[in-house]
């Protein structure tokens, strides 16, 4: 399979974008266990599931080679749980 430029540069930033997510879950983790919030805990779960909602849809589609639309939907479906976990996390307070 050749990949265009384009596909580099989508891989590129979904990797990015995958890092920054799990090291701000990271960061809202330990502030949790440090000073037992509860709202941290739903901000690190939610930035988890966004980090994990970045690079499933390429798994999806480039490795198990299912449709795009399939790929997309479940990329939807998590980063809207993700998004809702966040809302939860400044909701608590």
């Amino acid at each position: 399979m050749t990949h265009t430029i384009l596909h580099v540069v989508v891989f590129t930033f979904k990797i990015i974008g995958f890092v920054i997510s799990m090291y701000i879950a990271l960061l809202s983790y330990r502030s949790y266990i440090k000073k037992a919030d509860r709202s941290m805990l739903f901000l690190g779960a939610g930035f988890a599931v966004v980090s994990f909602a970045i690079i499933i849809e390429g798994i999806i589609y480039e490795v198990l080679l299912l449709s795009l639309e399939i790929a997309h939907t479940l990329q939807n479906v998590l980063f809207t749980i993700g998004m809702i976990l966040i809302y939860l996390s400044l909701r608590e307070n």
